[in-house]
């Protein structure tokens, strides 16, 4: 029985501009906004062209599009949502992530990290970086469940395999409606 869900945070609790653009766009739509990303990036169309082109495409606010594009990480808000909607009774949340100190302050408050995760383990504090095994073995510790009970989501596959080399299971994030599906479906 799965008793906690761990996330990685960069390329699952936050991502590219890029990423969340793509994100956001209507289903079948995702080729034209690479066109209209590789127009910007040849220099066939100026920035605001592109602003108005994706907002168009995207159904939002140049000015929307503009503050995404201009952010360096977006928050993943559709895993945040999941995070919160979860039954803390039943589940305990971690966040597992080779990081850096300086950069877990500029994504999230104190206070957000007590909120939304029951458990963190950052590299810089530890020492350790995934894929090691005893890293995954800390993060189970500090939420006091079993490897077995526990599922790591993170974006790189070879972070997955360090998981499941200790027990746990590993959903490799490629995009929300997957990663959703499978932890709706465990």
């Amino acid at each position: 029985m799965i008793r906690a869900v761990v996330f990685d945070c960069f390329g699952v609790l936050y991502r590219s501009s890029a990423d969340e653009l793509y994100d956001r766009c209507p289903e079948g739509a995702r080729d034209e906004l690479h066109d209209i990303r590789l127009q910007r990036d040849r220099g066939i169309m100026s920035y605001r062209e592109y602003l108005e082109s994706a907002a168009l495409l995207l159904k939002i606010p140049t000015e929307e599009v503009r503050a995404i594009t201009e952010q360096a990480h977006v928050r993943n808000q559709g895993l945040f949502d999941y995070i919160v909607s979860l039954d803390r009774t039943r589940y305990k949340v971690g966040m597992l992530s080779n990081i850096g100190d300086t950069t877990i302050g500029q994504l999230f408050s104190h206070d957000e990290l007590d909120g939304f995760f029951d458990a963190t383990v950052f590299s810089y504090e530890v020492g350790m970086v995934k894929p090691d095994p005893a890293i995954y073995e800390l993060m189970c510790q500090r939420l006091g469940c079993d490897p077995e009970e526990s599922i790591m989501v993170d974006d790189i596959e070879r972070n997955c395999e360090g998981a499941r080399a200790i027990g746990m299971q590993a959903i490799q994030h490629q995009s929300n409606t997957e990663t959703l599906h499978v932890l709706n479906n465990l």
